[in-house]
């Protein structure tokens, strides 16, 4: 089974009622390229014409140069960089990179909610798991399917701390 798309559709409940769950890179070969999800997306009502923004931390846009078809990414989405593990999103190797490429480039910062865990856990049926809030029912499919128990497993990353049981 595919573990993350069904714990997607786990949490879909927790967005707005709008948000659809795509499974186009999971149908299709890999490898799997954004520029293609993209092309694909701008392909259907409302997108064709809408402002796309690929949000990503400042970690992976140090790493633009080697995506596939960049400068047509960039004909496609702006880009929304945020200060992610050590690397400043306002970088000049970041803004280098989407000059180069053309993209508009926009930068963010994630704001910090005040709001203790267990208030959330009670208002939002959140389950707090190695540090982490997630919607009940994906920490429960978490352990159900024993996922994460043993380190990376194949294409998989647990989320940071995650021990079983939480």
């Amino acid at each position: 089974p595919n573990h993350r798309l069904r714990m997607l559709e786990l949490a879909l409940p927790y967005f707005p009622p709008s948000t659809p769950l795509l499974d186009w890179e999971l149908r299709r070969p890999p490898p799997s390229y954004t520029v293609d999800t993209v092309r694909q997306l701008r392909q259907l009502e409302p997108y064709h014409r809408a402002d796309l923004f690929l949000i990503m931390g400042s970690d992976t846009a140090l790493e633009l140069d080697r995506w596939k078809e960049p400068h047509e990414l960039a004909r496609m989405v702006k880009l929304a960089v945020f200060h992610r593990q050590g690397v400043p999103a306002r970088g000049d190797k970041i803004a280098e990179l989407a000059r180069r490429f053309g993209f508009e480039l926009h930068y963010f910062e994630a704001r910090i909610i005040e709001v203790s865990a267990s208030e959330l856990r009670q208002r939002h049926d959140f389950t707090e798991v190695g540090g982490r809030l997630l919607p009940t029912p994906v920490a429960n499919y978490i352990e159900e399917h024993g996922l994460y128990l043993s380190g990376r497993e194949e294409g998989e990353g647990p989320p940071a701390g995650w021990e079983p049981g939480g």
